[in-house]
């Protein structure tokens, strides 16, 4: 849910051109991984099991490691000194926003990693299903 909520006021606020630079990381890039997950999820409702599931579900674990946690983490350190040298110059557009978008960029990082652990403890074979 607040992956929902801090999604939708960044695509709001992003109406106004003045992150298109960075948003096509956060909104292009960060999706290199998505493809495979739907690809095995649809594998799944149709009951196949094979090598290509398996595939799948391991093109989705590399590539959400490299761009969502090892690329999301140095973009985003990078994004917050811009953000934050916005604020204490005055040339922030809307300090609103830009507090906006430093909270939900926090909060969806927060769950990459989160979602991220819980790959690590999947591919370690713990059960993570109630998780």
């Amino acid at each position: 849910i607040s992956h929902g909520f801090a999604s939708f006021g960044v695509f709001y606020f992003s109406l106004n051109p003045f992150l298109h630079l960075w948003g096509r990381f956060y909104h292009g890039v960060f999706e290199l991984s998505t493809p495979w997950i739907h690809l095995r999820e649809i594998m799944e409702l149709g009951g196949y099991d094979g090598i290509l599931k398996t595939i799948c579900e391991g093109l989705f674990a590399l590539s959400f490691t490299i761009v969502r946690i090892i690329l999301g983490v140095y973009v985003s350190y990078w994004w917050w000194m811009e953000m934050v040298n916005l604020i204490i110059t005055g040339q922030a557009h809307s300090n609103f926003v830009i507090v906006y978008y430093l909270i939900a960029n926090s909060t969806l990082m927060a769950l990459q990693i989160y979602w991220f652990v819980l790959l690590a403890l999947a591919a370690l074979g713990k059960d993570v299903s109630d998780k």
